[in-house]
């Protein structure tokens, strides 16, 4: 029986071993990128997330910004090459790297143009100069989609803190709204004497200008997020000139 028992504990051990032995411990909360290579075509853009990040602040960086350009994770081609993405933290950086590639749109685009320039022209005349199709370069047509994509993000930050500053006000404009309504109904209650109504009255005149004040703190707070936006989408971190 000791032997039979020792021989199973040696098959245990050796399956935990083949199991588990070589295998490189990973700790599961330790932040890493969605994706540590990537393979983009010129133009092209890919939204990189950072798992695990806990209470982290990261910064988002180029090894060359003018092969690939990365704001708040999103990553777009500019031109053929390769470069790197970090996210950087106080004490942590994630990198992934990035092979930018001529697609296969672009290299159909540069042959129909070469194709167009030898057409016969409105003579009835075959010039390789005459009938020349004006195209987006590749470094054009990555500026046009960076900018929309940096758009995208820009507005959509923005539009949440609008959105957010909204449901502020309307929560607020309610509880005056209810408060007025209260007032109003004191006011033309019949149990209700004079010095009390003109009290009510005082207290609903009050809350109205509260609600005028509060419409004109709201409109401010909302211009300051659309300018906050316009300073974004310019500065330096915001569109390609």
């Amino acid at each position: 029986m000791v032997k039979r028992i020792s021989a199973f504990l040696c098959l245990i051990t050796v399956l935990m071993c083949i199991g588990g032995c070589g295998k490189k411990s990973v700790n599961a909360n330790t932040p890493t990128l969605t994706a540590d290579s990537l393979t983009l075509s010129v133009g092209q853009s890919h939204r990189l997330d950072i798992e695990n990040k806990g209470e982290l602040s990261f910064q988002w960086e180029s090894s060359d910004e003018k092969t690939v350009r990365v704001l708040y994770g999103a990553v777009t081609a500019l031109s053929e090459g390769e470069a790197e993405i970090y996210a950087v933290s106080s004490d942590l950086k994630l990198t992934c790297k990035v092979k930018v590639i001529k697609g296969e749109e672009e290299k159909t685009t540069n042959n129909s143009s070469h194709n167009s320039s030898s057409q016969v022209n409105d003579e009835g005349d075959k010039s390789g100069s005459s009938s020349v199709v004006s195209e987006k370069s590749d470094a054009e047509k990555a500026k046009e989609t960076v900018n929309n994509f940096i758009e995208d993000i820009i507005d959509n930050k923005y539009n949440k803190k609008a959105d957010e500053l909204k449901q502020e006000y309307n929560d607020a404009v309610a509880e005056i709204d209810l408060g007025i309504a209260a007032a109003e109904k004191l006011i033309n209650s019949d149990t209700a004497g004079k010095a009390e109504k003109q009290y009510w009255k005082n207290q609903r005149d009050a809350l109205i200008a509260d609600k005028q004040r509060l419409k004109e703190a709201y409109d401010s707070a909302l211009a300051e997020i659309n300018r906050q936006r316009e300073e974004a989408k310019n500065g330096p971190n915001g569109l390609i000139k």
